[in-house]
């Protein structure tokens, strides 16, 4: 039933010549296509034969992966295709990016988020290629970053650059700005990647170093309130071995972190359920929805509870939200537990904390990880773990008396005194400097959470002297809306 479609067979003017014999450049002139998206959960009947004849398979490459790798094959000179721009920096779209950097890959157009197409939003890039040409001129890079144009080739004219071959080929691909693309290759061969930063100064075993928050299976289950805690710990009083604090990526903020007091019911595997009657009541009423969530997990328990990581989300450690437009890293020192869009690095290293939180390093997500709707970024582990960080290691030259002088002249600094000046061998003391602008970060946001801030609480119920409409220059005459008072308007609010 299958239609099989035998290019050879069907176009043999491309393939061979007049005597039969196979021509040299087989294949087409040129190639163009806008391969269809599809996601590999649809067409897991062909997984099989993807695997086996296909070099850019991957268990989440989408159908499209399959398609620019089969146009390449029956290009002789030219290809071109109106693709989505997820395989350029995602970790399954290696493969991808191996097949092409075969080839001399002479212009790639990024359109972001752009609705190329009318209500939807595919992320969507143009490539086109030079098959068969060793990949050694540089490459015209575009960003577009609105449709509002006359012409499209004299917007990729306005927002292009060239970037070095050498920065296409690999494992990674570096498409941006080509200044930007150059001081992110030299960082990178310059200092140790934060993997192996975490990994030397802890001597975590977590993979890569960072270890990512629990998926529930069902957050109305798991996830309670103050409210919710106080009356399960009232009922018993073990209880609360179970309940832990709890926040989500969108609680963390850049050197902050909103408490918005939530709490996680961790029934991680292992649970002796029986032991919590107070709990194991609570969690019958969804009981036939975790089941319909289960795996191999007993029904009352997580579906990722991360257990290997308990000890982690007990003690001080850096987090960060999974998706963000700026870098917002944060210290937790209170032994919260994450949720699944949030990720955590088990340090309480100030000077990472600052590194993290720096231009430079927002500039790089920027170019190392593929954006989603609305300018934002994925902080997954695939695009963080090789970010570059300057290690630092302690001088023995440097005493704390000098750390402490720096400190005071920097604090003059920002006070608008001179800057300081600091020798180039003294990189501990940069260290020491960075953590301690870190802490002082921290403790401002905290400050500023304890205020509160809201007007009307500080104005109270004013009884005292004249109302407002008899006050100021603007006086209201007659029936007006400001002469209104609560009796006339039950909700009115100020």
């Amino acid at each position: 039933e299958e239609h099989f479609f035998h290019w050879e067979l069907e176009f043999p003017v491309a393939f061979y010549n007049e005597n039969g014999t196979r021509k040299e450049s087989a294949g087409f002139d040129v190639v163009i296509g806008n391969p269809p998206y599809v996601r590999m959960e649809q067409i897991k009947p062909l997984k099989s034969y993807l695997e086996k004849n296909y070099e850019i398979h991957d268990t989440r490459v989408d159908l499209y992966g399959y398609f620019i790798e089969r146009s390449l094959n029956l290009s002789s000179k030219k290809y071109g295709v109106v693709v989505s721009n997820k395989w350029v920096k995602s970790k399954y779209g290696q493969k991808i990016r191996q097949v092409l950097d075969r080839n001399q890959i002479t212009q790639l157009v990024d359109f972001g988020d752009l609705e190329v197409f009318d209500g939807i939003t595919a992320y969507p890039c143009i490539l086109t290629v030079d098959v068969g040409q060793p990949l050694e001129d540089d490459v015209m890079v575009a960003e577009i970053d609105d449709l509002e144009f006359d012409s499209l080739n004299l917007a990729i004219d306005e927002n292009s650059g060239y970037i070095p071959a050498r920065l296409f080929s690999g494992d990674d691909w570096t498409i941006s700005n080509p200044a930007i693309a150059e001081i992110n290759q030299k960082l990178k061969e310059e200092y140790t990647v934060l993997s192996e930063y975490i990994s030397s100064s802890t001597g975590t075993d977590i993979n890569n170093g960072m270890g990512r928050g629990v998926v529930t299976g069902l957050n109305d289950a798991f996830l309670i309130d103050e409210e919710q805690k106080k009356l399960l710990t009232e009922r018993s009083d073990r209880a609360d071995d179970l309940i832990k604090p709890y926040i989500k990526g969108t609680d963390i903020l850049r050197y902050d972190v909103e408490h918005n007091v939530q709490y996680i019911i961790y029934c991680h595997s292992g649970v002796e359920i029986d032991d919590y009657p107070a709990v194991k009541d609570y969690l019958e009423q969804f009981k036939s929805d975790l089941e319909g969530t289960a795996t191999d997990e007993e029904w009352y328990e997580l579906q990722q509870p991360q257990k290997e990581y308990i000890n982690v989300f007990g003690s001080s450690k850096i987090i960060y939200p999974d998706i963000a437009k700026d870098s917002r890293f944060a210290m937790d020192t209170e032994g919260d537990f994450l949720d699944a869009t949030a990720f955590m690095i088990p340090s309480e290293d100030y000077y990472l904390l600052s590194i993290l939180n720096s231009k430079i390093i927002k500039a790089l997500f920027r170019i190392n990880s593929p954006s989603v709707r609305g300018g934002y970024h994925r902080y997954k582990n695939e695009y963080t773990k090789d970010l570059p960080i300057p290690d630092l290691k302690p001088d023995s030259s440097v005493s704390d008396e000098d750390l402490e002088q720096l400190i005071e002249q920097y604090k003059n600094f920002m006070n608008g005194g001179e800057k300081p000046q600091s020798e180039s061998n003294q990189r501990a003391i940069v260290q020491g400097l960075l953590s301690y602008l870190s802490k002082e970060m921290l403790e401002y946001n905290k400050k500023r959470r304890s205020y509160n801030l809201s007007l009307p609480d500080y104005l109270g119920n004013y009884t005292d002297g004249p109302s407002l409409p008899d006050v100021g220059l603007f006086q209201p005459t007659g029936e007006n809306v400001l002469d209104a008072t609560t009796e006339d308007y039950e909700k009115l609010k100020f």
